[in-house]
């Protein structure tokens, strides 16, 4: 389950990022 919080909480900065 770590990984996938990790996961997601990294994907989530990364489409932040593309947005921005």
């Amino acid at each position: 389950m770590f990984f996938i919080r990790h996961f997601m909480l990294e994907t989530r900065a990364i489409l932040t990022y593309i947005l921005l």
